[in-house]
């Protein structure tokens, strides 16, 4: 009986009170919601790096484009726009074609770069894909992307990138990081 009371004055010793009516034990109880923090952060790391595993790095979603038939040369990069109250980020995607190739191939290049860009990893999520088709003569990349069903906001000459939305990209591809095109 007098160990009993010994553990019990103990117990009340090393608890701590957290106010009126509630007391914890220093030792086991802040453990166990430490090791539930840890465990809930590392499940959500888990989560979050699933939806972005198959996403492109830049240099990867370039090489992407440059195997693709017609394409002679591509840049991807990524950009932030700083604001007063916050950034914006973009995808740049830049694709020199082989004008020869017929419009039928040129829509689809233009499509394939466009989704290249939407797939392609970044800080944060894009406010959409900025796309530039080039070749000999100029190429209208908004009148090659006319018929794809995407919001594009065509720039200032036929031949100047566009920026194509990331509504109409996660309508056509789902949530960013979209999915990669087929190889």
């Amino acid at each position: 009986m007098a160990g009993g009371a010994l553990m019990s004055l103990r117990r009340a010793h090393d608890a701590k009170p957290l106010g009126k009516f509630a007391t914890v034990a220093r030792a086991g109880a802040g453990r166990r919601v430490l090791s539930t923090y840890l465990i809930a952060l590392v499940v959500g790391l888990m989560v979050s790096g699933c939806s972005r595993g198959d996403a492109f790095e830049p240099l990867e979603a370039r090489d992407f484009l440059e195997r693709s038939r017609g394409v002679e040369n591509a840049t991807v990069t990524t950009g932030k726009l700083r604001g007063t109250l916050k950034s914006t980020y973009f995808v740049d995607v830049r694709v020199r074609v082989d004008s020869t190739e017929g419009d039928d191939r040129l829509g689809a290049i233009a499509l394939r770069a466009v989704q290249t860009g939407w797939a392609t990893r970044i800080d944060h999520a894009p406010y959409g894909v900025y796309l530039e088709v080039s070749g000999k003569p100029d190429i209208d990349v908004g009148e090659l992307l006319d018929g794809a069903g995407l919001h594009v906001q065509s720039g200032i000459r036929p031949s100047a990138p566009v920026l194509v939305s990331a509504e109409s990209l996660q309508r056509r591809w789902g949530k960013w990081p979209g999915a990669r095109p087929d190889d």
